[in-house]
This record gives C-alpha cells, sequence and structure tokens, in this order.
C-alpha cells in the first residue's frame, strides 16, 4: 500500500473521528471548500475535515517531526484555511507533541495565522501501532541515516508557461508543499538520505537514483 493510501486509509479516518470527540461530536468529512483572496477568486482547496456546516476546519498532519516540507505545508493549508469564507474555528490536528510545540512557536512568532487552533490527536492504541509499524518500514534508519521516498516533478517554467520535467528528484512532501511543482506518479525511488542536499528535501540537479 503506497504511503498516502495508508494515512488516507487507515489513520486519517481515525484522527477525524477523535476531533469529533474533542468538538462535542460534530461530524467531519473530507471536503473541497472556496477560498477567496479578500473576497475575491474562485479557487478552492479540499481540506482533510470540514463539518458538516462549513463553520469548523481542520488540516490533519501524521508528521513525526517538522521538517522543511512538512512546516511549509502545514503553514499553507493554516493559510488557506484563514481564506474559507464565514469559518469560525481552523484546527491544525497532528499525532506527535513535537509537531505541535513547533507549531505553536510559529504561531507565537506570527508565522501562522491568529486564531489558529493546534491540537494533539490520540490515536487508539492499535491505529497508534499501525502507524509506528508503517513508519518502520517507510523509514530504514542505517548508522544514523535512513532511507527516503523520492520522485519525479514537473516544475512551472515563468518564461514558457509551461511545466517543465526537472532533472531533480524529491520527497512528495517537498513538491506537495510547493505552488510550482506537480509530482510525476510512478517515478517513486528509495535513495539513502545522505543524497539528498544537506537540509532541502531533493536532491542535486541531473540526479540518477
Amino acid at each position: 500500500m503506497a504511503a498516502s493510501d495508508f494515512i488516507k486509509s487507515r489513520i486519517e479516518p481515525a484522527m477525524r473521528q477523535a476531533l469529533a470527540e474533542l468538538c462535542a461530536g460534530i461530524d467531519f468529512r473530507q471536503r473541497t471548500m472556496p477560498i477567496r483572496w479578500k473576497g475575491e477568486g474562485t479557487g478552492s482547496f479540499e481540506f482533510d475535515a470540514v463539518s458538516a456546516d462549513g463553520r469548523i476546519i481542520a488540516c490533519l498532519s501524521t508528521a513525526r517531526n517538522l521538517n522543511p516540507g512538512q512546516r511549509h505545508k502545514l503553514m499553507r493549508d493554516a493559510t488557506f484555511m484563514w481564506l474559507v469564507p464565514d469559518v469560525q474555528r481552523r484546527i491544525l490536528a497532528v499525532v506527535e507533541p513535537i509537531v505541535a510545540a513547533a507549531l505553536a512557536g510559529e504561531l507565537r512568532r506570527g508565522r501562522l495565522p491568529p486564531d489558529t487552533e493546534i491540537h494533539i490527536i490520540e490515536l487508539a492504541p492499535e491505529i497508534r501501532q499501525e502507524l509506528e509499524r508503517f513508519r518502520e518500514k517507510a523509514v530504514i534508519e542505517v548508522g544514523g541515516r535512513w532511507m527516503v521516498k523520492v520522485y519525479r516533478f514537473k516544475a512551472f517554467d515563468g518564461r514558457t508557461g509551461e511545466y517543465v520535467a526537472s532533472t531533480r528528484m524529491a520527497t512528495r512532501d517537498k513538491i506537495e508543499s510547493s505552488k510550482t511543482f506537480v509530482l510525476i506518479e510512478g517515478t517513486e525511488a528509495e535513495i539513502d538520505s545522505a543524497r539528498l542536499i544537506p537540509g532541502e528535501d531533493w536532491t542535486a540537479e541531473n540526479f540518477t537514483p
């Protein structure tokens, strides 16, 4: 099972259920909502958890820690929540205290929209065990390094107005956190983390796995 499939089918439903218990039994579903910039625009975004009346929106994260790609993705998600009209509560729901603490720091520094709520979701023991087993398979630690999954992607070329295949490879989080990258499915490769550019989630140019 692909990483995204496992998270979507097993972990996110459990997180939505736990979130419902935190919000007086309100039912949450994945849902596409409009986003408006100063009341204008026709954009939309699919959020992980939205109440039936659209007044509560949450973005869910199973990140073990907040690496640069995950940080940028959650900050983007928080900004998009802020742009949905008529929302009363905006929640970032995570499963790790260290991630919640890092996000709280971003909120204090004014790098997340004000009034963004940060909640730690307590997964049921059996679901938590499944997540940990999945993590062990996805990340194989070797002497302080680990194996990571990277993908080919296309990047928007502002000169031509077209998407062009990059010669780099990047993690899914890196690609999905960028508004100008598009992941190319079926190009997954597992590489030693030492082959990534230090401090980044992608490889050098002209990369061959």
